[in-house]
């Protein structure tokens, strides 16, 4: 298939839409925004999951319960959009989250606009530097 650039329009819809779905705890549409062949990498897996090493996790069901683990784990969290970046199939969104961390995920989109995959990444703080 040809290649497609996020217009900002699609990117500001869909940001606006993910979080929409996060804070008001609405997990259909939040699952809805993915597609069925998703892959989502985060080191906060490796938390939320007892025995998980590699970051990742595959697939709506795992999706699902990932996300429904973190929402127990943070009850109260709201996330906030600071910046919204878009490109050729993806977009990137940099948001205040979990426990005020400073958060970016990288989305990949399919074909039909769906996230198929997700690369979330947290901010380091420079005094961390070597």
């Amino acid at each position: 298939h040809p290649l497609m650039i996020v217009t900002q329009e699609t990117g500001q819809q869909l940001a606006q839409k993910w979080l929409t779905s996060w804070n008001g705890r609405d997990m259909d549409a939040l699952i809805d925004l993915y597609g069925s062949e998703i892959l989502y990498l985060t080191p906060l897996a490796n938390i939320v999951f007892e025995n998980k090493k590699d970051g990742l996790v595959s697939g709506k069901s795992k999706i699902r319960d990932y996300f429904s683990r973190c929402l127990d784990r943070w009850p109260d969290q709201q996330f906030k959009i600071q910046h919204l970046f878009i490109g050729v199939e993806s977009l990137t969104v940099l948001y205040f989250g979990f426990d005020g961390a400073i958060l970016n995920e990288i989305m990949i989109l399919n074909p039909q606009e769906k996230i198929k995959k997700v690369y979330c990444n947290y901010m380091v703080s420079p005094t961390t530097w070597s």
